[in-house]
């Protein structure tokens, strides 16, 4: 799989990581440090421990990371769920959490084939 096919894979904007990346080989480097950050999992606890405040720091560090990456479709429900936490709804940003953890394991899949 190459760059501009995983970015088309995910919905993300190729042209736009290029900007930011400069290069494939670039942009396979960085792209392979995203399974490492921890903001995912530390959301999950915090939706799973009913702490909006947290939850909210962490959706918005995802939000960012993915934006900056051109994530995509994990870009949009990141920054989806980040204003339900940031409107203190636990419920509805709790509810998302399916949509985003598909998203981000379909992402993780599509990486693991751009990488390896």
């Amino acid at each position: 799989m190459t760059v501009a096919e995983f970015y088309e894979k995910i919905g993300g904007n190729y042209q736009e990581a290029l900007s930011r990346l400069m290069s494939d080989d670039f942009a396979k480097k960085i792209l392979s440090g995203f399974p490492k950050d921890e903001s995912y999992a530390k959301l999950c606890e915090a939706v799973e421990a009913g702490d909006v405040e947290a939850a909210f720091m962490q959706a918005h560090t995802l939000k960012g990371l993915c934006a900056n990456l051109a994530l995509g479709n994990l870009t949009e429900i990141a920054s989806e769920v980040t204003e339900l936490f940031r409107d203190g709804d636990m419920a509805a940003g709790a509810a998302k959490m399916p949509e985003l953890e598909s998203c981000y394991n379909d992402t993780l899949s599509s990486l693991t084939e751009l990488i390896g």
